[in-house]
């Protein structure tokens, strides 16, 4: 999609797919917070795809797991519990992990589009780096309003 300024915009799943699998190929826990339930599934999808098309990637496409409502209470517990010990290294979720667990040890919080409050976004972004640690938070912003009208303050 061309900017106005002429350049070319990237699409932000695209974008996103990259930045997972390259933290993942560095052994960089994270999470990233999709704005509905069929971007985590995209996303996920394209992941896995990218996966599979490159010998070096398809041992991690068994690292990360979607997390989102819509699952059983059991499942849900089984991600949480894969990703307290480890297992996982990255979870593409919707708001579902946002507040109430704590994740810890995750190293990078990837937000797709802006989530609609300041609440919310530093709620998102505070899943990694909890403690002393440091750790990466970044905003993929979508074309909609709301995400370019907090690119361009």
């Amino acid at each position: 999609m061309k900017r106005a300024d002429g350049l070319m915009r990237r699409n932000y799943l695209a974008e996103a797919r990259d930045l997972v699998l390259e933290l993942m190929q560095d052994e960089l826990r994270s999470i990233t917070f999709c704005q509905a339930r069929v971007l985590v599934e995209l996303l996920l999808r394209s992941i896995k795809e990218s996966t599979r098309q490159d010998r070096k990637t398809r041992s991690l496409a068994k690292q990360i797991r979607p997390y989102r409502s819509g699952y059983l209470p059991e499942e849900r517990r089984e991600i949480e519990q894969q990703l307290f010990d480890g297992e996982l290294l990255s979870v593409v979720s919707t708001s579902a992990l946002e507040v109430g667990i704590d994740v810890g040890g995750l190293d990078a919080a990837l937000l797709l589009g802006f989530p609609g409050s300041l609440a919310s976004f530093w709620q998102q972004f505070g899943r990694a780096g909890r403690g002393a640690r440091e750790a990466l938070g970044v905003l993929m912003a979508a074309g909609g309003p709301l995400d370019q009208y907090y690119l361009k303050r």
